[in-house]
């Protein structure tokens, strides 16, 4: 019955007239029913119980979705908590609280980078974009593109596009194909196929194969004008609330000696570019591959395991892992590192590379050193016992 009501209430034309179809065609067919014993009517009651069929059929074979959300917030802090779950301590040697990268750009960009909340500017361009807005205001279609959506016009577009309940919100910071900028996204899978919901002036649902969508790009260093950017999340509203949390981190650096403000974005497949506070939800959605294309990749003096931990460490740096599945994953590469062909001193100079771009701690190269000289005795034994038991032979 609640099913029907949901229908009634929040369904276009179609889905209305099917559910106000039902009692209709029961009421009649009952009537039609009752009437042919008193007229002793063969084709009334013939007719009658058609009608029950029909309601029946119609009953059994129409779907009301019960997909609405009561309040789209209620899952927004759900996600919220998963991602601030406290990490157990490792029986592994610690990491450094810290874990830096290396400067992977031709950007002059410190390693010490100011990092603000998301969706906050630096101090100083904050300052000046609260001159700048006092004398020129934003556009006033982009400003007020989501304050047309209250709780009951969410409902219905959750309702419309059968939003699933394992729905991820996220930000799309720019996707030229679609032509979207800057623009709040519902995301979930269904069949195999990606459905993105774009929310602005008009509703865009977006459906790809995830086929399509199987990488994960980083590009760090975007510089940006924080204090143009966004301008719909100024003012408040219901979903200035919930995607909030999805707008980009900005830091501060220095390109050319000159001071500059810049953001780092992930790409999906082949440009659906998407904030950095949005790259854990699509990770843990698509299970994609993550992919960095920059001068310490591209850097022939490292190697593959030094390559793939500088990788997880950004995952780790913008929050898409916890410091546990950082250690995790560290921990099964150095174990890879130490059981590898590769000569002893390639390995501790890997070892000291890690330790001075400080993406492990020393603990971890003193554990490391010795795992190698124990598996290297261990092995020698093995391979000294075999070529005994071959000349017994």
């Amino acid at each position: 019955m609640k099913k029907f009501l949901i229908g009634l209430r929040y369904g276009n034309w179609l889905t209305r007239l099917y559910v106000l179809s039902i009692p209709i065609l029961i009421v009649l067919g009952i009537g039609g029913i009752v009437t042919s014993f008193f007229i002793n009517s063969m084709i009334l009651f013939l007719v009658g119980v058609a009608m029950g069929i029909v309601a029946i059929a119609l009953i059994q074979n129409v779907t009301i979705e019960e997909g609405l959300k009561e309040d789209t917030q209620e899952a927004d802090e759900t996600e919220k908590a998963d991602e601030t779950e406290k990490a157990e301590p490792s029986a592994q040697p610690q990491m450094a609280e810290d874990h830096p990268a290396p400067d992977p750009d031709t950007m002059d960009l410190p390693l010490s980078e100011t990092v603000t909340k998301p969706g906050i500017e630096p101090e100083n361009t904050r300052k000046k974009r609260k001159k700048d807005d006092e004398e020129t205001e934003p556009k006033k279609d982009k400003a007020d593109s989501l304050m047309d959506y209250d709780k009951k016009k969410i409902k219905q577009v959750f309702y419309k596009y059968k939003i699933r309940k394992d729905y991820k919100t996220i930000m799309i910071d720019d996707w030229k194909e679609r032509r979207i900028h800057q623009q709040p996204a519902y995301m979930w899978v269904y069949h195999g196929q990606l459905h993105l919901l774009v929310l602005g002036e008009k509703v865009r649902e977006l459906i790809m194969p995830t086929s399509r969508v199987t990488t994960l790009k980083y590009h760090r260093g975007v510089i940006c004008q924080a204090k143009e950017e966004y301008p719909q999340f100024r003012k408040e509203s219901l979903l200035c609330t919930v995607f909030a949390p999805y707008l980009p981190t900005y830091h501060e650096g220095q390109k050319n000696g000159r001071p500059v403000v810049y953001k780092n974005i992930f790409e999906l497949g082949d440009g659906i570019r998407i904030t950095n506070t949005s790259a854990k939800a699509v990770w843990n959605m698509l299970q994609t591959s993550f992919v960095v294309d920059d001068i310490v990749t591209r850097d022939v003096r490292y190697n593959d395991f030094f390559k793939e931990i500088y990788k997880t460490s950004i995952l780790f740096r913008e929050q898409i892992i916890s410091i546990k599945e950082y250690q995790s994953s560290v921990n099964d590469t150095l174990y890879s590192l130490a059981d590898s062909d590769i000569i002893d001193s390639e390995y501790e100079e890997t070892l000291q590379a890690l330790y001075q771009n400080q993406l492990i701690s020393q603990e971890y190269v003193d554990y490391y050193l010795i795992y190698r000289k124990r598996v290297g005795s261990e092995g020698a034994k093995y391979n000294a016992g075999r070529r005994g038991k071959k000349k017994n032979r």
